[in-house]
């Protein structure tokens, strides 16, 4: 089957798909990712801090062992977190080893920390530029076709784009009616950097906190009525 979503160019000139499977908390996620790509989806979006990384690989794989897709036809996506930044390229390893890939399409810093939890409740400082640099190698390696990153606001995002020689093609955050992150997106448009947004329709698991907040706040964007006028 063909994807059934359409693609927009990143800054580096690969295709992504503009609609894909995030899989962070949820549930038969072998399956899930397996039925996505049979009914269409080609993105795929992971991290190492979801725990899911091996089952994603075995839907892929049973996907492309099936003749459903080949691997060229995808884009996976999946993260560095916070506690791997000292050594980005043994993370983007064990990653691809659980994924049972020989690359990702696309290589993101999930959090804007710029420190690494070591022992007990100890720190360590970790250089973005020296993060970054990092980074940049493993596309010179062909560990990853893209970089990128995620939950950054204009201020981390400037300072990247201060040394960078690769650019980042994405940032990861999320962005819905709710929180339509407007300065982000111009910053980013004018930067040539896409915005991937997570948590379009405000649904999916959320932190205790958040879903309290949703429940005290009675947040429904499919049930707003301009969501209902437009549809």
């Amino acid at each position: 089957m063909q994807s059934l979503v359409k693609t927009l160019t990143l800054n580096n000139g690969l295709a992504c798909p503009i609609i894909g499977l995030g899989t962070c908390a949820i549930n038969n996620v072998e399956e899930v990712v397996y039925q996505s790509i049979k009914d269409g989806t080609r993105l795929i979006d992971t991290a190492s801090i979801y725990k899911n990384e091996e089952e994603v690989g075995k839907g892929i794989k049973r996907a492309m062992d099936e003749g459903i897709v080949k691997r060229e036809d995808l884009f996976i996506v999946t993260k560095c977190w916070v506690t791997e930044k000292k050594d980005p390229e043994k993370a983007l390893k064990s990653s691809l080893e659980r994924l049972q890939l020989a690359y990702v399409d696309l290589y993101l810093d999930h959090w804007p920390c710029g420190k690494d939890y070591t022992g007990e409740n100890k720190f360590e400082n970790i250089s973005v530029k020296d993060l970054w640099t990092t980074f940049e190698k493993l596309v010179e390696k062909g560990l990853t076709k893209s970089i990128g990153v995620s939950n950054y606001n204009v201020q981390n995002l400037l300072i990247v784009l201060s040394f960078c020689k690769i650019k980042p093609v994405i940032d990861e955050v999320e962005f819905n009616p709710y929180l339509y992150q407007k300065e982000l997106k111009e910053f980013c448009d004018k930067e040539d950097i896409k915005i991937f947004a997570y948590n379009p329709l405000v649904k999916g698991v959320y932190c205790k906190t958040y879903e309290k907040s949703i429940e005290e706040k009675k947040l429904d964007l499919l049930n707003e009525d301009i969501v209902k006028r437009i549809s």
